[in-house]
């Protein structure tokens, strides 16, 4: 057991959080603490205007990295 556990700019890149939400319960001992961070979702507003921003959206992106291309999948959550 834990007495922190930290989760940086991490669940935005999983569609569903019961599963990581539950495995840091079951490794956070009595009193313990956990500190999340996602992206804010207002960045979602400000650069898909015309997109329904309370919409639980899945998004990809093709990047390249030294001459090798990645597809970067990640969801869009509203407050």
């Amino acid at each position: 057991e834990f007495d922190l556990v930290t989760c940086s700019l991490a669940l935005h890149y999983v569609e569903d959080w019961s599963r990581p939400l539950a495995e840091f319960r079951r490794v956070i001992r009595p009193g313990g603490q956990l500190v999340i961070s996602v992206i804010h979702p207002f960045l979602f507003a400000a650069l898909r205007r015309d997109e329904d921003y309370f919409a639980h959206v899945r998004y990809s992106e093709d990047y390249e990295f030294a001459g090798r291309t990645a597809v970067l999948t990640y969801w869009h959550r509203p407050l």
